[in-house]
């Protein structure tokens, strides 16, 4: 009987060969989309429900530590947001948290989905990140204390 697990690693088994012939630079953006098969293969033009498999494929080591070195750099910027972010309203101080954790459900789901190739989840996730990183910072120097009063 068919899984759709059993499904996901076969089809990832017939890809990591891909990977291997081309480790650094891997074999090009959608070639998990695009790839000939065999008559009858129902694994060919399937995406692989794994963005991390996805990506080693297409574009090899480099392209993961670009892509990982990237998401790095948007959580650490989010993390400072979160330490130091005094914004207009109160409600917004919690803004860089949803950031974040938006962030690691889209690499949790990463694992058994293809994330940024599904558009609602993709363009919710972006639009919630860049909100957050559009916020106005003020001075915390400038901003009366509210415990002040």
């Amino acid at each position: 009987r068919s899984t759709t697990l059993a499904w996901r690693l076969h089809k990832w088994k017939t890809l990591l060969p891909e990977w291997e012939g081309s480790p650094l630079f891997g074999r090009g953006l959608g070639i998990t989309l695009t790839a000939k098969g065999a008559p009858g293969d129902k694994y060919t033009s399937r995406p692989p429900h794994n963005e991390y498999v996805r990506y080693v494929v297409e574009t090899g080591i480099v392209g993961v530590v670009l892509l990982l070195w990237g998401l790095w750099a948007l959580v650490g910027n989010l993390l400072r947001r979160r330490r130091v972010l005094v914004t207009l309203g109160a409600g917004t101080l919690n803004a860089p948290t949803l950031a974040i954790v938006v962030i690691a459900g889209c690499l949790v789901n990463a694992l058994a989905d293809n994330t940024l190739i599904d558009s609602p989840t993709c363009y919710a996730a972006a639009l919630i990140v860049t909100a957050v990183l559009n916020l106005p910072r003020i001075d915390p120097g400038r901003v009366p204390s509210p415990l002040a009063a």
